[in-house]
């Protein structure tokens, strides 16, 4: 069984407000779901300029079965699979389960210091985040040259 998922101290601030709760109006209902969205934000710039090794100072972790449970494992391998590029990394023993978290830890790291960064002056980060997605999404057109919202409304 991998061990529990860490996130950085420094992210606590930003994952408070990106978490609903009675202080904030966050887009997220937890922190595992924030956590994959901010692994798969960093994924998205690439193996290595979406991979930040975690600092010393740590929060408290996260048990990996409430990612397990919330079928979250296989984007946890994916992206372990997407950094690698060896399928060796999907082996059910405690040293790859370990890579594996690793991976996904950094790739959120990544995620959540870039998120900072993007809505920082944001009041209300539902929305920065929407915009977010917009324009990485009009990014995207632009460079693929494909008309993804034509392709996607068929």
């Amino acid at each position: 069984m991998p061990r529990r998922i860490n996130y950085a101290k420094c992210h606590e601030g930003i994952l408070n407000e990106l978490v609903r709760s009675k202080d904030s109006s966050g887009p997220f209902e937890t922190k595992a779901k924030c956590l994959i969205y901010a692994a798969s934000f960093g994924s998205s710039f690439g193996v290595e300029k979406g991979r930040t090794p975690l600092p010393d100072k740590k929060a408290e972790a996260i048990r990996y079965d409430i990612f397990a449970c919330q079928d979250f494992e296989d984007l946890i391998c994916s992206l372990a699979i997407f950094a690698t590029k060896d399928i060796k990394i999907l082996e059910s023993n405690e040293d790859a389960g370990d890579k594996r978290v690793t991976i996904f830890e950094e790739f959120a790291h990544c995620g959540l210091e870039r998120l900072e960064a993007e809505l920082k002056g944001e009041a209300n980060k539902t929305d920065g985040i929407a915009l977010l997605l917009s324009k990485n999404y009009s990014d995207r057109v632009q460079e693929d040259g494909i008309n993804w919202g034509k392709i996607e409304s068929l």
